[in-house]
C-alpha cells in the first residue's frame, strides 16, 4: 500500500511532468505510523543487503520504504498482472504500459487505484 497525501498533489505533478513516460521515481519520508522500516545496509565485502528493521518486540505489521519506482515496461509474455520487489531500501512495481497510463493518469487526477500483483487470471493477486 504506497499512500500519497493528498496535499503533496503539488509535488507528484511535477514528477509526472519531468519523468519519463515508462518510469516514475517518488521517494519518501520516515513514518512514523509504521512499525519498521526498509534499510540497505552494507557487508564487510560491500555489498548492500536489504534488512526491514523494525520495533522491539512487536509484529512487523507495515513496513515503511524510502521510496517507490512504478516501472511500465512489464511484458505481457511475463503472465502476471505487475510485480513488486525490495530494492535497497525501497520498492519497485513492474506494471503493463498500459496500467502504468492509467496509474498516471490517476494520480494526476488524485484518484485511488488498486495494482494487484501476480498470475494473470488469478482468483486473488498475491499482493495489492
Amino acid at each position: 500500500l504506497v499512500l500519497i497525501p493528498k496535499n503533496r498533489h503539488e509535488a507528484v505533478s511535477k514528477a509526472l511532468s519531468n519523468s519519463n513516460a515508462p518510469v516514475l521515481a517518488l521517494g519518501a519520508n520516515f513514518s512514523m505510523s509504521v512499525d519498521s522500516h526498509l534499510v540497505a545496509m552494507q557487508t564487510d565485502e560491500g555489498v548492500y543487503q536489504t534488512q526491514a528493521i523494525n520495533i522491539q518486540h512487536k509484529e512487523r505489521l507495515v513496513t515503511g520504504a524510502s521510496f517507490v519506482v512504478f516501472n511500465g515496461a512489464l511484458k505481457s509474455t511475463a503472465n502476471l498482472t505487475a510485480k513488486s520487489s525490495i530494492v535497497e531500501d525501497g520498492i519497485m512495481v513492474q506494471l503493463l504500459p498500459d496500467h502504468m497510463a492509467e496509474l498516471r493518469k490517476r494520480l494526476e487526477d488524485v484518484q485511488d487505484m488498486d495494482i494487484g500483483c501476480g498470475p494473470v487470471g488469478a482468483d486473488q493477486p498475491d499482493e495489492v
